[in-house]
């Protein structure tokens, strides 16, 4: 072999291994991009199932809260009935009073 030959093995010896050099780090990234992914994945996949728990405890606690909501109604239109049938009660009282008061005037 000659020392021109010498030189152009020793260049596409350098050459390969720049290209290697390159390969192994574009191997790296794509390895760092997947790892990456698999982890978003995952971290994705637990917060759904959290969030499907938040919904269901939400959904339960509205049903509570309506039931709750609707039995303070019913309460208050009680209230409202039983405050004006004491309302009527104490005005037919005074109505008493008064026609006893003028009589034994």
């Amino acid at each position: 072999m000659t020392t021109s030959d010498e030189e152009e093995l020793q260049r596409f010896r350098s050459l390969a291994k720049s290209q290697l050099e390159r390969a192994r780090r574009v191997a790296l990234i794509f390895g760092i991009l997947a790892v990456t992914a698999l982890i978003c994945f995952v971290y994705a996949f637990f917060q759904q199932a959290a969030a499907a728990r938040a919904k269901a405890q939400h959904e339960t606690e509205m049903t509570t809260v309506k039931k709750a909501l609707q039995e303070v109604e019913e309460k208050a239109t009680r209230l409202e009935q039983e405050a004006q049938r004491q309302a009527e009660l104490a005005r037919i009282a005074l109505v008493e009073c008064q026609g006893k008061f003028k009589k034994s005037k």
